[in-house]
Protein backbone atom coordinates (compact mmCIF):
# COMPACT_ATOMS: atom_id res chain seq x y z
CA UNK A 1 0.00 0.00 0.00
CA UNK A 2 1.24 3.38 -0.61
CA UNK A 3 0.91 6.42 1.79
CA UNK A 4 -2.60 7.53 0.23
CA UNK A 5 -3.58 4.53 0.36
CA UNK A 6 -2.83 3.45 4.39
CA UNK A 7 -3.88 7.11 4.70
CA UNK A 8 -7.83 6.16 3.37
CA UNK A 9 -7.95 3.21 5.21
CA UNK A 10 -7.74 4.89 8.24
CA UNK A 11 -9.76 7.46 7.33
CA UNK A 12 -12.49 4.90 6.67
CA UNK A 13 -11.94 2.74 9.71
CA UNK A 14 -12.61 5.81 11.84
CA UNK A 15 -15.40 6.70 10.43
CA UNK A 16 -16.42 3.49 11.11
CA UNK A 17 -15.42 3.51 14.84
CA UNK A 18 -16.97 6.68 14.92
CA UNK A 19 -20.67 5.43 14.04
CA UNK A 20 -20.35 2.91 16.60
CA UNK A 21 -19.37 5.08 19.10
CA UNK A 22 -21.47 8.44 18.58
CA UNK A 23 -24.64 6.91 19.85
CA UNK A 24 -23.19 5.22 22.80
CA UNK A 25 -21.50 8.85 23.88
CA UNK A 26 -25.04 11.03 23.20
CA UNK A 27 -26.66 8.15 25.44
CA UNK A 28 -24.04 8.68 28.32
CA UNK A 29 -21.72 5.76 28.21
CA UNK A 30 -18.21 5.83 28.79
CA UNK A 31 -18.02 9.13 30.06
CA UNK A 32 -15.63 10.84 32.06
CA UNK A 33 -18.37 10.86 35.18
CA UNK A 34 -16.55 7.79 38.05
CA UNK A 35 -13.22 8.36 36.55
CA UNK A 36 -11.47 11.14 35.26
CA UNK A 37 -11.15 9.78 31.67
CA UNK A 38 -13.93 9.07 29.45
CA UNK A 39 -15.78 9.93 25.77
CA UNK A 40 -16.76 13.25 25.07
CA UNK A 41 -18.15 14.03 21.90
CA UNK A 42 -16.87 17.62 20.38
CA UNK A 43 -19.21 19.24 17.70
CA UNK A 44 -16.98 21.12 15.26
CA UNK A 45 -17.86 23.92 12.40
CA UNK A 46 -15.76 22.99 9.16
CA UNK A 47 -13.27 25.93 8.93
CA UNK A 48 -13.39 26.19 5.10
CA UNK A 49 -16.61 23.86 4.59
CA UNK A 50 -18.70 25.83 7.88
CA UNK A 51 -20.50 22.13 7.87
CA UNK A 52 -21.26 20.48 11.44
CA UNK A 53 -18.61 17.57 12.62
CA UNK A 54 -19.15 15.11 15.12
CA UNK A 55 -16.09 13.78 16.47
CA UNK A 56 -16.26 11.44 19.57
CA UNK A 57 -12.50 11.64 21.43
CA UNK A 58 -11.13 10.35 24.54
CA UNK A 59 -11.00 13.08 27.52
CA UNK A 60 -9.27 14.00 30.79
CA UNK A 61 -11.09 15.68 32.88
CA UNK A 62 -9.70 17.78 35.41
CA UNK A 63 -12.67 20.23 36.93
CA UNK A 64 -14.38 22.10 34.16
CA UNK A 65 -11.16 21.68 31.77
CA UNK A 66 -11.25 18.72 29.64
CA UNK A 67 -7.94 17.61 27.91
CA UNK A 68 -8.24 15.83 24.27
CA UNK A 69 -5.39 14.82 21.94
CA UNK A 70 -4.70 13.59 18.64
CA UNK A 71 -1.73 12.00 17.43
CA UNK A 72 -2.94 11.56 14.01
CA UNK A 73 -1.56 14.11 11.19
CA UNK A 74 -4.55 14.21 9.19
CA UNK A 75 -7.10 14.73 12.18
CA UNK A 76 -9.14 18.16 10.80
CA UNK A 77 -11.24 18.63 14.21
CA UNK A 78 -7.76 20.18 15.50
CA UNK A 79 -7.91 22.52 13.15
CA UNK A 80 -11.37 23.21 13.05
CA UNK A 81 -11.13 23.78 16.60
CA UNK A 82 -8.27 26.65 16.68
CA UNK A 83 -10.68 28.12 13.56
CA UNK A 84 -13.98 27.98 15.85
CA UNK A 85 -13.25 27.37 19.58
CA UNK A 86 -16.75 28.43 20.82
CA UNK A 87 -18.34 24.35 20.38
CA UNK A 88 -21.12 22.77 21.83
CA UNK A 89 -19.78 18.86 23.20
CA UNK A 90 -21.47 16.02 25.03
CA UNK A 91 -20.22 14.99 28.23
CA UNK A 92 -21.88 12.06 30.32
CA UNK A 93 -25.19 12.29 27.97
CA UNK A 94 -25.47 16.12 28.23
CA UNK A 95 -24.93 18.78 25.42
CA UNK A 96 -22.88 21.60 27.14
CA UNK A 97 -20.95 24.33 25.74
CA UNK A 98 -17.20 24.85 25.59
CA UNK A 99 -14.42 27.05 24.89
CA UNK A 100 -11.48 25.33 23.52
CA UNK A 101 -7.79 26.24 23.68
CA UNK A 102 -5.30 24.15 21.23
CA UNK A 103 -2.02 23.68 21.61
CA UNK A 104 0.09 22.51 18.06
CA UNK A 105 2.61 22.68 16.38
CA UNK A 106 0.67 23.49 13.22
CA UNK A 107 -1.44 26.14 14.97
CA UNK A 108 -0.63 29.75 16.24
CA UNK A 109 -0.41 29.40 20.63
CA UNK A 110 -3.12 31.34 22.80
CA UNK A 111 -2.06 34.25 23.86
CA UNK A 112 -1.50 33.33 27.60
CA UNK A 113 -3.21 36.37 29.30
CA UNK A 114 -6.70 35.29 27.72
CA UNK A 115 -6.36 31.86 29.45
CA UNK A 116 -8.01 30.37 31.94
CA UNK A 117 -6.52 30.96 35.41
CA UNK A 118 -5.56 26.78 36.16
CA UNK A 119 -4.55 26.78 32.16
CA UNK A 120 -2.24 29.38 32.58
CA UNK A 121 -0.56 27.90 34.89
CA UNK A 122 0.28 24.80 32.47
CA UNK A 123 0.34 26.04 29.37
CA UNK A 124 4.09 26.13 28.90
CA UNK A 125 4.60 22.83 29.56
CA UNK A 126 1.42 22.16 27.00
CA UNK A 127 3.14 23.76 24.57
CA UNK A 128 6.42 22.48 24.73
CA UNK A 129 5.19 18.69 25.22
CA UNK A 130 2.92 19.21 21.66
CA UNK A 131 6.01 20.79 19.95
CA UNK A 132 8.84 18.50 21.07
CA UNK A 133 6.05 15.19 20.22
CA UNK A 134 4.61 16.90 17.04
CA UNK A 135 0.76 16.11 18.75
CA UNK A 136 -2.41 18.49 19.04
CA UNK A 137 -3.62 18.75 22.05
CA UNK A 138 -7.11 20.85 23.13
CA UNK A 139 -8.30 21.95 26.56
CA UNK A 140 -11.91 22.44 26.73
CA UNK A 141 -13.39 24.85 29.30
CA UNK A 142 -16.74 24.17 29.78
CA UNK A 143 -16.94 27.23 32.94
CA UNK A 144 -15.94 29.97 31.26
CA UNK A 145 -18.13 32.99 29.85
CA UNK A 146 -19.16 30.84 26.81
CA UNK A 147 -18.35 27.25 28.66
CA UNK A 148 -21.01 27.75 31.19
CA UNK A 149 -22.87 24.20 32.90
CA UNK A 150 -25.81 24.99 31.50
CA UNK A 151 -27.20 22.81 28.71
CA UNK A 152 -27.08 24.37 25.71
CA UNK A 153 -29.79 25.22 23.63
CA UNK A 154 -28.64 25.92 20.39
CA UNK A 155 -25.73 25.50 18.06
CA UNK A 156 -23.48 28.83 18.60
CA UNK A 157 -24.04 30.51 15.38
CA UNK A 158 -20.52 32.92 15.26
CA UNK A 159 -17.26 32.18 14.66
CA UNK A 160 -14.31 33.31 16.83
CA UNK A 161 -10.24 33.20 16.29
CA UNK A 162 -7.52 32.46 18.57
CA UNK A 163 -6.15 35.62 20.17
CA UNK A 164 -2.88 37.02 18.59
CA UNK A 165 -0.06 35.59 20.04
Amino acid sequence: MNPEQIRQAEKAFYRQLNQIVEPLVLAGIGGPQLFPVGLILLETRGRLSGRFYRTPVVALRWGELFFVSTVRTQSQWVQNLAAHPEIDCWVNGRQRQATAYVFSPEVAPSALATLPDPLQRIAPGLRLYSDLARVSIAVLDLSGPFGRAEEAAQTPAGTAHLPPA
